[in-house]
């Protein structure tokens, strides 16, 4: 399974817990989760970058990690962009977010990143300070968003929405 998530910090908070969920409801399957985060970033504001490709994410990514019988992740193959690691990173077991397998990259796109892997799932996610407001829906900004990551991923995924509480700024 092959999950991708467009978002921000509420993104890793799910995601990197995804993992311990899917081990127990399918133990030995292969995971590969990616999370292009920047914080605090609303549709709109994803949709700007997209338009100007501008490499304003860091791409979080655990590639084809297997939960062991010893209660161990095991991470195999090798990660596909692995030329974009710094060299200060290699040495690390690990990055951010501190679970075992997780690779940090900085200096994304939201294209890359939809190219990246074929993606079964791709996550689509709206700050939670404007997730209380219908109009941030009703705009059009949603329906580009949804119809760009279509156009430009290199396969046919489902498409979900991770739904955050409701945060109003004024209220």
């Amino acid at each position: 399974m092959k999950i991708l998530t467009l978002g921000n910090s509420h993104a890793i908070d799910a995601m990197t817990m995804l993992y311990e969920v899917w081990q127990k409801q399918n133990p030995g399957a292969a995971l590969t989760l990616g999370i292009l985060d920047y914080s605090g970033c609303p549709i709109y504001k994803h949709n700007r970058f997209t338009r100007e490709q501008r490499p304003a994410y860091q791409y979080y990514k655990l590639n084809n990690a297997i939960y062991n019988e010893t209660g161990k992740w095991q991470v195999n193959g090798t990660q596909k962009a692995s030329d974009r690691i710094p060299e200060e990173w290699k040495t690390k077991e690990r990055i951010e977010p501190t679970d075992p397998g997780w690779v940090l990259f900085d200096g994304w796109t939201i294209d890359e990143a939809l190219k990246d892997e074929p993606w079964d799932f791709v996550v689509v996610q709206q700050m939670n300070n404007y997730a209380f407001f219908p109009e941030h829906y009703e705009n059009g900004e949603l329906e580009w968003h949804i119809d760009h990551i279509l156009k430009t991923v290199s396969s046919t995924p489902k498409l979900a929405f991770h739904n955050t509480w409701p945060n109003p700024m004024d209220e």
